[in-house]
């Protein structure tokens, strides 16, 4: 009955839920006095390491998997399911990293990214508040002194 007490709660039961199911008669007297026994509290952790163990999944076995999945989806030729499945393993293996983009912007554009980079959040929600007075499709701006923005008017032209 102790072993089948441990196995229960290395599965997670509450403990008068685990020695009813052992068959005890008084399950929250004896689960209280079992759990207090240091040999009992030993081989519960012991089945609990157990159960992690088998229920690792590794990259080997989720490699296996997907591949044994390719393989059905072959015999029963469905080449959907064996695309899906070199794709998820494409996927594990890294190849379907995000490409990396370098984008060359002309010199006015870069100043004002990194002007606009530098503006605080409030400005920026001031200077959205007034929208209509802003003219749309203008990339080319510097700031003053005191922390505005000027507008040349080449930009303005449309």
């Amino acid at each position: 009955m102790q072993r089948m007490f441990c196995e229960n709660i290395a599965l997670g039961m509450t403990q008068t839920a685990a020695a009813r199911g052992a068959g005890y008669a008084d399950p929250s007297k004896h689960a209280s006095v079992l759990l207090k026994k240091s040999d009992i509290q030993a081989q519960i952790e012991s089945m609990r390491a157990e159960n992690r163990k088998a229920s690792l999944i590794t990259r080997e076995r989720s490699i296996e998997g997907i591949l044994d999945a390719i393989e059905h989806a072959r015999i029963v030729d469905d080449p959907s399911a064996m695309i899906r499945g070199w794709q998820e393993l494409n996927r594990m293996h890294g190849y379907h990293a995000p490409t990396k983009l370098e984008v060359d912007l002309p010199e006015g554009t870069k100043t004002l990214l990194t002007t606009l980079a530098n503006v605080p959040k409030e400005k920026l929600l001031e200077l959205l508040a007034e929208e209509e007075e802003t003219p749309i499709g203008v990339l080319d701006a510097e700031r003053t002194d005191d922390g505005s923005f000027e507008v040349p008017e080449y930009a303005l032209a449309s």
